[in-house]
């Protein structure tokens, strides 16, 4: 259905212009209200195919493991090491722990930024309740 939208505004726009020499402007105008409305419901189907196929693509990834992708943490910790706060999580820790393997596998992000802010969150844990707990 998608592909047949366009045929259907293109001949009704080449109609408007043959017949826009010999008609008065309102019935041009009448013409060209149905063209608009291909235009506008084509572009609402691809919308909603490409909402389909992200859907499709994080349903496909939701439980997986880890995502299989390159990282290069000196690049992803750029970031990070530029706005580097009071209460961060040492490299020394960082590397006791494990944490580029826990961040491989919490890393769900599809952008770069969204990379680099996830790393920079798990290297700066929220400590301003620790206050409470003791």
């Amino acid at each position: 259905m998608v592909g047949q939208l366009p045929q259907v505004s293109i001949s009704f726009l080449l109609l408007a212009f043959v017949l826009a020499f010999s008609l008065s402007s309102s019935w041009l105008f009448l013409l060209l209200i149905p063209s608009a409305a291909c235009f506008g419901l084509r572009r609402l189907a691809i919308r909603r195919l490409q909402r389909l196929k992200l859907m499709e693509t994080l349903r496909g990834r939701w439980g997986a493991r880890e995502v299989q992708k390159e990282r290069d943490f000196q690049r992803i910790a750029a970031f990070f090491r530029s706005n580097q706060q009071p209460g961060v999580i040492d490299d020394r820790t960082w590397q006791d722990l494990t944490m580029d393997t826990v961040f491989s596998r919490l890393d769900r992000t599809l952008t770069w930024p969204g990379v680099q802010v996830l790393y920079s969150l798990l290297r700066t844990p929220e400590t301003d309740e620790l206050d409470r707990l003791e």
